[in-house]
């Protein structure tokens, strides 16, 4: 018999859960919908309050996360392109190919993984909104257990005064 790991909560709790979560895929606007989010919710459901933090700041690393790739990008780029036409250029003499065909490839290569890295980043986000619909506990990676840790300190400590 499988395990039901599914919480006992409202439509309303899930939805807004997953709306804070899939918010990512429209990258700065999705901040705010967290945010909104996060106000709403805040004293009425604290799996959705808890989800929406953790998206909010998921997307706060997400700005980060595009501007260092972009960066990593742009200095392989120089590089790439120059050591890509000494390569084209011997290769195309060697095959009868077009010299800045190939200088492109490179340059294609880090785009692809540009793309698939942002990609990635994105389909977290969506995974985090689907496991919030279907009523079950998500955790970004490094981020949810951090912020869980952090948020159950800062309780503690408000019980004690």
């Amino acid at each position: 018999m499988e395990k039901d790991d599914t919480l006992p909560l409202s439509s309303d709790e899930r939805l807004w859960a997953a709306l804070a979560h899939g918010s990512v895929i429209f990258m700065g606007w999705g901040l705010l919908a967290s945010v909104a989010v996060w106000i709403t919710q805040r004293g009425k459901s604290p799996y959705a309050t808890f989800q929406a933090l953790q998206a909010l700041v998921y997307q706060m690393f997400q700005r980060i996360f595009i501007i260092l790739v972009s960066l990593v990008t742009q200095v392989l780029a120089i590089p790439l392109l120059i050591g890509g036409l000494n390569w084209a250029e011997r290769t195309s003499q060697l095959r009868d190919l077009d010299p800045e065909m190939l200088a492109m490839f490179p340059i294609m290569l880090i785009m692809l993984v540009m793309v698939c890295l942002i990609g990635l980043y994105f389909l977290i986000g969506i995974v985090g909104a689907i496991s919030c619909v279907t009523g079950r506990e998500f955790r970004y990676p490094i981020i949810g257990r951090w912020m869980e840790k952090y948020l159950t300190a800062e309780t503690s400590i408000e019980e004690v005064d």
